[in-house]
């Protein structure tokens, strides 16, 4: 018999996805990156945290109130941790 082979659930991984920025945006990132030796994806998961961390949003209706109010729960309470 050959060798068993096997197979162990993936842990939870990073996800990509792509957005557009200003082009002067990416040329500070690009700088900044190479000022600081963190690569440009680093910076802007920092930057994407501390908005979530320092955001307010603020709404009239109570049906968002309440989705805020769990967002909130959800994202911003965890400043301590990984998001």
């Amino acid at each position: 018999m050959g060798k068993r082979v096997i197979i162990r659930p993936k842990k939870e991984r990073n996800c990509t996805f792509s957005i557009r920025i200003d082009k002067d945006i990416q040329d500070a990132y690009e700088e900044l990156s190479s000022i600081t030796g963190y690569s440009r994806n680093e910076l802007i998961n920092v930057a994407m945290k501390h908005l979530l961390e320092d955001l307010d949003i603020i709404s009239t209706d109570d049906d968002t109130k309440n989705r805020i109010a769990e967002f909130q729960e959800t994202y911003i309470s965890k400043k301590d941790s990984d998001y």
